[in-house]
């Protein structure tokens, strides 16, 4: 039903809510914000697209992998 529709599948859920845990809402919502604004930019520069998206995940990492560690 409801997870059905979000597109968890059964076998991640697990995966999932642990990865869920490293993000505050606060910064969850953060997050979606820069997603957001990231895919602005990609489509309004795709010349520079692949170092654009390489540092942003990168920073993204970053920041879930030292939340990870004080969880």
């Amino acid at each position: 039903g409801e997870k059905a529709a979000l597109g968890v599948f059964w076998k991640e859920e697990r995966n999932i809510i642990d990865q869920l845990r490293c993000w505050p809402p606060a910064k969850l919502s953060r997050l979606v914000e820069r997603l957001m604004e990231l895919h602005r930019t990609l489509l309004a520069n795709n010349q520079g697209a692949e170092l654009l998206l390489a540092n942003e995940l990168t920073t993204i990492a970053r920041f879930a992998r030292g939340k990870a560690r004080q969880a």
